[in-house]
């Protein structure tokens, strides 16, 4: 599908089982491959971003990483945050054993993100920060994201990830050859209108690809939802 033109326009995700075969392959020589081919700099780069959106009173505790994979966004965080407790989520066994390696989280769940974002919900639970560093490439359609993750964010809680600029910024997505999804600033800020996240983004080059940088935005965004108990104010 990747390689038909006419197709990029309508494949709206990449199913899990697909992630999942691509990153079991991929687990051994996936940081080695980042960091010294493609000059992958968005983990750190990310992290500083948020530092210098937040307060020091604000320093999320309670942090919840989707599509973790082997815990480059959080090996970083945590030299910075050294009280934070992290979960991670992925759904490739093999990334998540080298995650565990690093020893920088209190647990480490393999389960396709939306599932163990709904078994969340379902008991109640919220976290400071909900990040996803390079993981929303690997979805067109991000209703379904947006919705799920802000039902997890608690109140002025936040919002963190990475995404691909597509060309033209009034599109929603582009499906690229490359396997991923690049969107559109328009398309992500109206999601983030429509779920209560007042948002802010900064353009940064998030690696090289074919000796082209590649660019995209990091999103951040505040939850500005209204809980049940201040309604009745």
């Amino acid at each position: 599908d990747t390689l038909v033109e006419e197709r990029h326009f309508t494949v709206q995700s990449l199913s899990p089982s697909v992630v999942k075969e691509i990153f079991d392959g991929y687990a051994a020589q996936f940081e080695s491959h980042l960091l010294k081919k493609l000059n992958y700099e968005t983990p750190k780069k990310l992290v500083k971003y948020l530092l210098g959106q937040i307060e020091l009173d604000e320093i999320p505790l309670s942090i919840l990483d989707l599509g973790c994979g082997t815990g480059l966004f959080a090996q970083e965080l945590k030299q910075r945050l050294t009280n934070s407790q992290m979960v991670g989520v992925d759904f490739s066994s093999k990334m998540l054993k080298e995650a565990a390696k690093k020893d920088l989280y209190q647990k480490l769940y393999e389960e396709d993100l939306f599932s163990y974002l709904d078994r969340e919900k379902e008991k109640n639970t919220t976290y400071d920060l909900v990040a996803a560093c390079d993981t929303v490439p690997y979805f067109g359609d991000l209703e379904k994201f947006f919705e799920k993750c802000s039902q997890v964010v608690r109140t002025r809680g936040t919002f963190l990830f990475s995404f691909e600029a597509i060309e033209d910024p009034k599109r929603d997505w582009r499906f690229s050859s490359n396997g991923r999804f690049k969107h559109g600033l328009e398309y992500v800020m109206s999601l983030a209108k429509k779920n209560d996240f007042r948002g802010e983004v900064k353009l940064e080059t998030l690696r090289e690809e074919k000796g082209e940088r590649v660019q995209g935005f990091f999103f951040w965004g505040r939850s500005i939802k209204i809980e049940e108990a201040d309604k009745s104010f």
